[in-house]
């Protein structure tokens, strides 16, 4: 006599605003399978070049008293659960991803269990537990389709980078000091040497800051674009300045004896040229069109937003000023947001 066969899978149907999901579990049998209970849980799983984090969210029953399979027949057990506030989203970067699980164990009732066989729907990872329970797997996505990204309004100060081809021709220079004035190997020199090309770094670092003057930008929302216009304390000109934002994804690796970040440009904007820059220019920038790229912090992984402007000066040197800023995402309906999961 043939063993029975039973067929199980999982799908979760939509979440609104991430608090409450719903879904339910599909069963099918070869012949009638008493089943005593079914247990749920939501796994959200962090992964990539950090250390792995996997816990459980929440655990519900499905069913709450024995429930018969008959044979031939769908049998479909609803279930719903609740994620809470602003759950995070779905996501897959460059160097870590976020994702959530249905975890389903089934469990038969031991008259039926030893004449069951299994035949599993080939997207369906299932497995029997040491407990001789079965137990069924279905990754899910939450994707929060009803909101639209939004700036933070404000005002946010430029800051130079440092320009390290500045210590480059120092470094050169005093080095050809060196060999020119002192032909002997000595200590004190070279460590006299190093000494004056930090302080030359820093203070020149800090005169090129006090030319510059302050230079803020203001960012507004205006529906699919933001606008921005860049202010400036002092006068001066560049050549061939450029301006344009960038999402950044900043990743913090802690595994192992060392900790090491990895810093991605997920997403460049266009390049818009400041061909006015004597005078206070205005822009307007369309938002990067990938509903996951919010900005975020959590733990060792953050996705920030930053406007960039480079230029050289008339003594040929390359400037890079860059500013930081938040972009959320807000509702379209004020009164009616739905985060939706995609299956």
């Amino acid at each position: 006599m043939s063993s029975s066969t039973l067929q199980a899978e999982v799908f979760i149907n939509q979440t609104n605003d991430g608090r409450a999901s719903s879904g339910y579990l599909e069963l099918v049998s070869s012949e009638d399978i008493l089943i005593d209970a079914i247990l749920a849980d939501i796994h959200f799983e962090a992964r990539g070049r950090i250390r792995g984090e996997k816990k459980t969210l929440t655990t519900f029953p499905i069913i709450v008293e024995p429930t018969l399979v008959k044979a031939h027949k769908e049998t479909m057990l609803p279930f719903t659960f609740v994620l809470g506030d602003n759950p995070i989203q779905s996501y897959q970067g460059r160097n870590v991803s976020f994702s959530y699980t249905c975890e389903v164990t089934i469990q038969v009732h031991e008259d039926d269990f030893s004449k069951l066989g299994l035949s599993l729907l080939s997207s369906v990872k299932s497995f029997m537990t040491a407990d001789r329970r079965l137990r069924t797997l279905k990754q899910f996505e939450i994707k929060d389709t009803d909101s639209s990204f939004k700036v933070r309004e404000g005002m946010y100060d430029f800051s130079l980078k440092k320009n390290y081809g500045i210590s480059v021709v120092l470094a050169f220079l005093l080095f050809l000091l060196y060999v020119l004035f002192v032909p002997e190997m000595n200590v004190a020199y070279l460590v006299l040497g190093i000494v004056v090309l930090i302080i030359t770094t820093i203070t020149t670092q800090g005169l090129m800051e006090s030319s510059l003057g302050k230079i803020a930008m203001k960012l507004e929302h205006e529906g699919e674009n933001f606008h921005c216009t860049i202010t400036k304390t002092k006068k001066f000109t560049l050549k061939e300045p450029e301006l344009f934002y960038e999402v950044i994804e900043k990743v913090t690796d802690r595994r192992g004896t060392k900790t090491s970040t990895s810093t991605e440009t997920v997403y460049t904007s266009e390049r818009k040229a400041l061909t006015n820059f004597r005078k206070n220019a205005e822009f307007s920038f369309p938002y990067v069109n990938n509903p996951d790229l919010a900005t975020m912090e959590l733990d060792d992984v953050a996705i920030f937003w930053r406007m960039t402007i480079t230029g050289t000066t008339s003594l040929g040197l390359k400037l890079k000023l860059t500013s930081e800023f938040p972009v959320v995402k807000e509702s379209k309906f004020v009164d009616d947001k739905e985060a939706l999961v995609t299956l």
